[in-house]
């Protein structure tokens, strides 16, 4: 799979984000568009390797049901269950 992440600014888009799939020589690819006045990359690109492991892992195990589709990868598993706990816990 193929990911393209492309910055534009909000002039040249329809919309704040845009979220493409098309398939290439046999080959499944995707571009992601996004208003950079709204949208950092660091961002995008979480969102877009996010996108790649569901589509992985659906493809992977194409039986599986959606509520058994983990979108969160270790790390952002670790920070959501710890980190950003803890600073909810503290402002609580």
């Amino acid at each position: 799979m193929v990911f393209l992440l492309k910055q534009r600014f909000i002039n040249s888009l329809q919309n704040d984000l845009e979220l493409l799939f098309f398939e290439e020589s046999d080959q499944l690819n995707g571009r992601l568009e996004y208003n950079t006045d709204l949208y950092d990359e660091a961002l995008m690109e979480r969102v877009v390797n996010s996108m790649i492991k569901v589509l992985s892992d659906i493809i992977a195990t194409p039986d599986m049901t959606l509520d058994t589709i983990d979108v969160l990868g270790p790390n952002e598993r670790y920070q959501l269950l710890t980190k950003w706990l803890i600073i909810c816990a503290i402002k609580a």
